[in-house]
């Protein structure tokens, strides 16, 4: 308990100061924890081709205490995934700058009154201090962290559907957005090949038309750091 400062010619106003400023802290830790949970809860799927199945308007809804809602278009929706994946920090992948860029990212599209700051790395040190505060940081982390894995999910799922030949680009974001998978160090030869069952003398020989995906992983240096 701090002792009170015998030169403090105002020691009522200090406190009354004290006070008010604790219950500003407690109303700002509200508002973070409801707004954070109402974006981990209506957050809508990334849309990484604007002409997928996922892309539809998205309806934030309206929640008492937190925000009025807002509708956002399908090309908002793949505007948002857009920034994530091309505003990221190439030389940080760690939980606190890829919750940095998923706020940024989502901020412009999001519903009035949330309260979202997207200086995250600072706001969570010098803000969170709240148990309570200090878990719904730790999931909204997590949260981001699963989002980015849904985008990438759905760039590998678009290449292996369709290949180099009309598919490379979707490769090609993967090296560079989610190089610590794709292309940290090493080079990845993604082919397809047909294999075919070797055959005995006394069987009859039968094709096998199985496509079986062969990754080879050729070492080229040293594996960077994620800072």
């Amino acid at each position: 308990m701090t002792k009170p400062n015998p030169n403090n010619k105002y020691p009522k106003k200090t406190e009354a100061a004290a006070i008010a400023t604790k219950a500003m802290a407690t109303k700002n830790h509200r508002k973070f924890i409801m707004s954070a949970r109402y974006i981990m809860k209506n957050m809508p799927r990334p849309v990484v081709v604007s002409r997928s199945a996922h892309a539809n308007a998205h309806v934030w809804p309206k929640q008492i205490g937190v925000t009025v809602g807002r509708t956002i278009s399908s090309q908002e929706v793949h505007e948002m995934t857009t920034r994530m994946i091309v505003n990221a920090n190439q030389n940080r992948t760690d939980l606190q700058m890829s919750c940095q860029t998923f706020l940024k990212a989502i901020k412009p599209f999001l519903p009035p009154s949330l309260t979202i700051n997207t200086d995250w790395s600072n706001y969570r040190k010098r803000n969170c201090s709240d148990p309570t505060c200090i878990k719904v940081a730790d999931e909204l982390e997590e949260f981001a962290k699963d989002y980015f894995s849904d985008i990438e999910s759905q760039l590998a799922s678009l290449y292996l559907n369709v290949g180099d030949k009309t598919g490379a680009q979707y490769l090609k974001v993967l090296e560079r957005r989610f190089r610590e998978h794709w292309n940290t160090g090493s080079q990845m030869n993604l082919s397809a090949s047909i294999s075919k069952k070797e055959q005995s003398e006394e069987t009859e020989p039968e094709k096998d038309t199985t496509i079986t995906f062969n990754f080879e992983v050729v070492q080229t240096g040293s594996q960077s750091s994620e800072g």
